[in-house]
């Protein structure tokens, strides 16, 4: 058998869907619509954390094959002058690779053979470094566990839909059961809306909540974001909005394909909080993603561990999952000396260094904050 590697760019999009539907495990996140979102409406002007040029990586055959989506993005750094280096990240959300193979007696060496491939790939095109978010719901870690080092991020919440209606609302707090009723008897209209006033009514919403809690910039996205989520994803994104009186008072974006949805973004009118419109948002697309054939419904975890947020999701389900991620170094010896240039320039400007973050070499959340302990010290080669 003679396996060979490509790069599928946005500009491939047939393709590239086609690949992952075919694949088990497919969802949102992997398709080329979703990672043409980050590629044309994540700049630097936001962040640089999710910002770069979108490709997949393919290895394999027409019938085996191992899929791994990614943003390639340029290492550029005040202390790193002129440098044509690169490094890599899944897309915000949660992908990392897909296997597709017929024998499973021949999966262990495809997967090996992957690795080695992409890690030969990053070499030759200057790619320093990887960090790989997988997936919560399908658990397609355990394919790679003995090739990274994992790292268990955080805990995330998801709703079962395969259950009864009745099951589903059983299984939440008894509070949060009694919030969705209590919207319900208020009066508050919620509907799924592709119309662009209810969008700008959402984006108002959303961004004014992350004033308040005075978030990170990355999640300042401009509107053109949300408009090239509805656009690009067509069928594969809902928008929920909620009206009391005539008035927009919250909004939701779900996103959704084959078997797993995700509660993308909410915002919500704090003078209104009282009526619970969110909850009454998340039973009604309960009962539309249900019926779509969507068997799990992830909700995430929250800004922080144990958060407001996370205790709201919370109230909806006992089901969890697990993020995890794995930083890869493809360049020991550039990695290396990259991260001495932050140490030293730390060191020049009386700034702190500490390797918190993969890349070491980056002194900012990138990929996800960790204990150094966890640290990937090994290359795949």
């Amino acid at each position: 058998m003679v396996y060979t590697n490509r790069v599928l760019t946005t500009k491939d999009e047939k393709e590239w869907n086609s690949l992952i539907d075919g694949s088990c495990g497919c969802d949102v996140y992997y398709s080329c619509g979703y990672n043409k979102i980050y590629e044309q409406s994540y700049g630097k002007d936001i962040d640089d954390a999710f910002n770069g040029e979108a490709f997949m990586f393919v290895y394999g055959d027409e019938n085996d094959y191992v899929l791994i989506p990614f943003m390639k993005r340029k290492i550029d750094l005040p202390y790193i002058e002129n440098s044509d280096f690169y490094d890599l990240i899944s897309v915000y959300g949660y992908n990392g690779p897909i296997v597709k193979c017929s024998n499973q007696s021949k999966k262990e060496d495809l997967i090996e053979e992957s690795m080695a491939s992409l890690n030969k790939y990053c070499l030759k095109n200057n790619i320093v470094s990887g960090f790989v978010r997988f997936h919560p719901m399908t658990d397609n870690y355990l394919d790679f566990k003995d090739h990274v080092n994992l790292i268990d991020e955080r805990d995330v919440v998801y709703v079962d839909l395969t259950k009864s209606l009745d099951e589903i609302l059983m299984s939440m707090k008894k509070k949060t059961r009694n919030q969705i009723r209590k919207a319900e008897k208020s009066g508050i209209q919620v509907y799924k809306s592709k119309d662009m006033r209810d969008l700008e009514s959402f984006v108002d919403l959303y961004l004014g909540r992350m004033r308040a809690v005075n978030t990170g910039k990355k999640y300042f996205f401009p509107f053109e974001f949300y408009k090239n989520t509805m656009d690009f994803l067509g069928d594969d994104a809902s928008l929920f909005i909620a009206k009391y009186d005539g008035k927009v008072i919250a909004g939701s974006f779900f996103i959704h394909r084959n078997d797993y949805a995700h509660y993308h973004f909410s915002g919500s009118d704090k003078d209104y909080w009282t009526l619970s419109p969110a909850n009454l948002i998340l039973w009604e697309a309960f009962k539309y993603l249900k019926e779509k054939g969507v068997k799990r419904l992830h909700l995430g975890a929250g800004n922080s561990p144990g958060d407001s947020l996370y205790h709201f999701k919370y109230g909806f389900s006992d089901d969890r999952g697990m993020f995890r991620g794995a930083g890869i170094i493809f360049n020991q010896e550039v990695y290396g000396k990259f991260v001495d240039l932050r140490r030293n320039y730390c060191k020049e400007n009386n700034i702190e260094f500490n390797d918190k973050f993969f890349p070491a070499y980056k002194g900012y959340f990138s990929a996800g904050d960790y204990d150094k302990s966890y640290r990937l010290k090994k290359s795949t080669s």
